[in-house]
């Protein structure tokens, strides 16, 4: 099951061999963290420097690929901001990274019009990154505080999906233990061997 956007960057459908999480509605995809291991990424400023992922190391990011002409990326930029505001400092941020031609300037722009101050970089678009698939716009990755991606979003997210998840995973330590908690609408199903189509 996946949730399905108005009107977006769509890649043509893929399947996955990975775990799948329901969380009220909407899918979101739990990693195995497996050999992986820590995920390395560059990042490119508006201002024309850069960063790496790993700069944030010790806290949990939230990743968000997005463009000014998805509808569904705006409407979810306030609940990243939400998220943003109440727990940067505290272990968690979230980061956005444009993937669209457009110019700084007017990307600049766009951010003070919404009263976005999270970090935001950009990147040409693409259809993976270094943290997984991009299938559409928007797609969210969380990676854990040791650096490693546990889940992808594809479709708006909201700050109480974030919360939860990373409640859930740091009680019940996910993957490892798998749980099925309807009470907090995370319900994830082991599905090895089988394949997840979105």
């Amino acid at each position: 099951m996946s949730y399905e956007t108005t009107p977006s960057y769509r890649i043509p459908e893929i399947i996955l061999h990975k775990t799948f999480c329901q969380f009220a509605g909407f899918s979101l995809m739990l990693f195995l963290a497996t050999a992986g291991g820590a995920v390395e990424m560059r990042l490119n400023a508006l201002d024309g420097t850069t960063a790496k992922l790993e700069d944030y190391r010790g806290n949990w990011v939230v990743v968000n690929y997005w463009a000014t002409w998805c509808p569904p990326c705006i409407e979810e930029m306030p609940e990243l901001q939400a998220f943003h505001d109440d727990n940067v400092g505290k272990g968690a941020l979230v980061i956005g990274i444009n993937i669209e031609y457009i110019s700084k300037q007017k990307l600049r722009n766009f951010l003070d019009d919404l009263f976005i101050t999270y970090p935001i970089f950009t990147s040409p678009p693409v259809e993976k990154s270094e943290l997984g698939l991009i299938p559409g716009l928007p797609t969210t990755f969380l990676v854990t505080p040791d650096g490693e991606v546990v889940a992808r979003q594809i479709g708006p997210i909201t700050r109480d999906m974030i919360e939860l998840f990373i409640e859930k995973w740091e009680s019940q330590k996910l993957p490892t233990a798998f749980i099925d908690n309807k009470a907090s609408g995370l319900n994830p199903v082991n599905m090895p061997g089988n394949h997840f189509k979105t």
